[in-house]
């Protein structure tokens, strides 16, 4: 007798649409975000690197649950602005707005500021004798033309860079975390941990893919509160296996000098007793992660301002809108070319910690108490909850503006 169970196609096909949406929630937060984890995390040892990881980590898939239900509050195709201009206001939507620009032209800048090293080296390999500025100019004239292309090109180049980068980081975790000789593993300190909030604010910043998964799950609260939860471990458990390889591997002088000169992570590696192999797989890894970050922060901000011109009646080509991004952020590049990680903790420590942090709360908190729409999760409306949560984001928004003002 055969005991192998069948499913219903309908099943099925659910069960490969959830799949899909946890390996979405993974895409969107695993990418050059984490090339900044360990600059920040290096110096306080393994351990509060780790429980400071998993506490951005709870917060976040919590406040991400939260949007979750203000945008299963409203109709199909709802995005951030529609839902804070009908849930609170039109107020704080166009603050909302200014928000999503500063954070995701703060991203722009710091993907550019880290990619355009690895043209260099590349002209350098090839012996071709180009001088900075006409190599950062050719980097964003590259990255301009492709996002201009739109969706479609972007998709295609995006899932060829993600399958490298995934195929990369495995080798790079496996190799690394079996040849090198532990350091920093049992130094802790908290008191510098928790400067690391901002940083991974950012790197769990899954939340704008959220109202597109509402509408590829066609509202199924269960599926989609499981996608989140089970993206947002998985992430964890990746973020903590990268600094579990660079606190082992790498000195806490390295990380802290590559955070002063605004590189990378992976830039402090080659301060180390790393073989060449390994070194090279995590450029290659740190290549592919910025580029995927890159393509899909600016597609994003590509679809924002088709929104925003609409809006106000103006038709405006992809070319535009591409020039509309690039050259600001390659102004800022060429003001400052070290900006990677000030950047990034800027756009985690004020950006998602306002429209991924407090925003959901007062999305819930008014929709649930003023405008009496349904939640059933007595945890979700629970005013303490909801408090303690919108205090955490401001406290994120405090440790940045310290950290600024110290540095």
């Amino acid at each position: 007798m055969n005991s192998t169970k069948t499913y219903p196609l309908a099943i099925r096909s659910q069960w490969f649409r959830v799949g899909a949406s946890v390996l979405m929630i993974v895409g969107t937060s695993v990418g050059a975000g984490m090339l900044g984890i360990p600059l920040v995390t290096g110096e306080s040892g393994f351990y509060p690197a780790c429980l400071i990881t998993i506490a951005v980590a709870i917060f976040m898939m919590i406040s991400g649950l939260l949007f979750l239900e203000a945008c299963l509050w409203m109709p199909r195709g709802s995005n951030i602005l529609s839902l804070t201009e009908k849930l609170i206001g039109r107020k704080t939507c166009y603050f909302s707005g200014f928000m999503f620009i500063f954070l995701y032209y703060c991203l722009v800048i710091a993907y550019i500021s880290a990619g355009i090293p690895f043209l260099t080296h590349f002209f350098e390999f090839l012996q071709i004798d180009i001088n900075s500025f006409f190599t950062s100019l050719i980097f964003v004239i590259i990255i301009g033309i492709l996002v201009s292309k739109g969706a479609e090109s972007i998709s295609r180049v995006n899932a060829v860079l993600s399958i490298a980068m995934a195929v990369t980081f495995v080798f790079v975790i496996y190799f690394g975390l079996n040849s090198i000789p532990m350091k920093q593993l049992h130094s802790s300190s908290f008191k510098t941990a928790a400067f690391a909030v901002p940083i991974l604010f950012g790197a769990f910043g899954f939340h704008n893919v959220i109202p597109s998964l509402v509408e590829y799950l066609d509202k199924d609260k269960k599926s989609l509160r499981f996608s989140i939860i089970t993206g947002t471990i998985i992430v964890t458990v990746i973020y903590v296996s990268w600094q579990y390889f660079f606190i082992k591997t790498t000195s806490v002088e390295s990380l802290l000098e590559a955070r002063n000169n605004g590189e990378i992570a992976t830039q402090a590696l080659k301060f180390n007793n790393i073989s060449p192999i390994l070194l090279l797989l995590t450029n290659y890894f740190s290549l592919f992660a910025l580029l995927t970050s890159l393509l899909g922060v600016s597609l994003s901000l590509m679809d924002f301002l088709k929104d925003g011109f609409k809006i106000l009646n103006v038709n405006i080509s992809k070319e535009l809108r591409s020039a509309l991004i690039f050259i600001p952020t390659f102004i800022c590049f060429l003001i400052n070319p070290n900006l990677f990680s000030k950047a990034l903790s800027i756009a985690g420590g004020f950006g998602e910690a306002y429209l991924n942090g407090i925003l959901p709360v007062l999305l819930v908190w008014s929709g649930y108490y003023f405008l009496k729409l349904k939640c059933d999760n007595k945890f979700y409306r629970n005013k303490i909850v909801l408090a303690s949560l919108c205090l955490m984001a401001i406290l994120c928004i405090v440790l940045e503006t310290i950290h600024l003002i110290k540095h």
